[in-house]
């Protein structure tokens, strides 16, 4: 084991200078979290730690360069107590981002394992917090995909992807198609996306954003509308609002509260507050209460993140 480390060790380093022509980036972000509450014993563990590599080469076309991102979720927890080997624990890699693509006046073609448009242009806006993903979060990331984002024209811009898996029998060639669009005029952002999606049982999503910025206060909102195809369906309507205030160098204040219009109407409010200590370091704490199937649970915890 220690030898093929150490042999992916000596090729990295090797490979280090041609990476350097290619105008590469190498970027991470490592995450220690301790966590505890009702419904939980206090545990440490990897709060979704990633490394990365993205670049772009010239190309013979004139103003066209081509781009590229791998992205891995490192340091996996996989609830394997390896107390009996602890100098020796396993190192999970998982996949987050793998695609290349083209940018050029034209916009940007990309193809791949990527952020889907409606995160990218629409849903993401209220992901504000480094603990908790936004709770009525749809869409993350998808493999298989193609997509296109036009160049901005008056603080409009579009985005489109078509997402196709052979091992998803969904009955059509394309599994899902996205479109979105974006309007930024300044302090107001606006954006307008939908959820095409082949199999009957997952349902269509379309969903409307909006944030707004003055001074060091940001404010979120999210509303999105999902119905499945099939018979007798329902439509439901979740949401989500939050605010994000810089109250002091360094020290951000978020709250979120989300509501998931689902049978149980699960819903809860989100509390962070991080601190930052310089050089991509960050101290976070969270305090998250949620009512799940008519159930109070309250969770909290204490981060570390370091970026690089």
């Amino acid at each position: 084991m220690k030898k093929h480390l150490l042999a992916i060790a000596v090729a990295a380093v090797t490979a280090l200078p041609a990476v350097a022509d290619m105008n590469t980036t190498v970027y991470g972000s490592l995450r220690i979290y301790t966590s505890a509450g009702d419904q939980q014993d206090l545990d440490i563990s990897n709060d979704s730690s990633r490394i990365g590599l993205k670049g772009t080469v010239d190309t013979a076309l004139t103003n066209v360069k081509a781009l590229y991102q791998v992205e891995a979720q490192v340091g996996t927890d996989n609830g394997v107590d390896s107390n009996a080997a602890q100098n020796e624990a396993s190192f999970g890699v998982d996949g987050r981002l793998a695609y290349v693509g083209l940018s050029g006046d034209f916009g940007q073609v990309t193809a791949g394992q990527q952020w889907t448009t409606m995160y990218d242009m629409v849903t993401g806006t209220a992901d504000l917090t480094i603990n908790v993903s936004a709770e009525a979060q749809q869409f993350f990331r998808m493999d298989s995909s193609v997509a296109y984002v036009s160049p901005e024209m008056n603080g409009l811009q579009f985005g489109a992807s078509v997402y196709a898996d052979s091992e998803v029998d969904s009955g059509e060639d394309t599994d899902h198609f996205q479109l979105a669009a974006k309007y930024n005029t300044g302090n107001l952002t606006l954006a307008a996306g939908l959820d095409r999606a082949s199999a009957q049982e997952l349902p269509d999503v379309q969903a409307l954003s909006a944030t707004y910025v003055v001074d060091n206060l940001t404010l979120v909102a999210l509303a999105e509308r999902l119905k499945t195809d099939l018979a007798d369906s329902e439509a439901s309507y979740p949401f989500e609002l939050g605010a994000s205030w810089n109250f002091a160098p360094d020290q951000t204040l978020v709250l979120t509260h989300y509501n998931l219009d689902n049978a149980t109407d699960d819903n809860g409010y989100n509390l962070e507050l991080r601190s930052g200590l310089g050089k991509g370091t960050t101290v976070y704490t969270n305090l998250q209460a949620d009512n799940v199937a008519d159930e109070d649970v309250l969770a909290y915890g204490l981060g570390l993140k370091v970026d690089f």
